[in-house]
């Protein structure tokens, strides 16, 4: 049992974040999915790689690395404005509710 115990330890933001996923799923609060698409992007232009289905460098393959930059972007700034201010999904072509 100490190999669980030294891979929660050592993958602890890991597991929280796991938890905090399932939690906000469950109670409808997709703003937290936004709020990790949205570090995904940060973490993706600060190290200059993305990730996907697969690692995709900027000094390798420029235009793909910024094409999925930008959807962690785009796609984070969505699921936050929509879930957080739910008569903008409607403005989007959503159902609304």
């Amino acid at each position: 049992m100490a190999w669980v115990r030294h891979t929660v330890t050592s993958k602890l933001p890991t597991v929280v974040s796991l938890v905090v996923l399932v939690v906000a799923t469950w109670f409808e609060w997709y703003w937290v999915w936004g709020a990790l698409y949205l570090y995904w992007a940060v973490q993706s232009w600060g190290a200059g790689e993305a990730f996907l289905v697969q690692t995709v460098r900027r000094d390798g393959n420029p235009a793909l690395f910024w094409s999925v930059t930008a959807m962690w972007f785009i796609l984070a700034v969505l699921v936050v404005v929509t879930d957080l201010f739910p008569g903008v999904d409607a403005w989007l072509g959503g159902t609304g509710g």
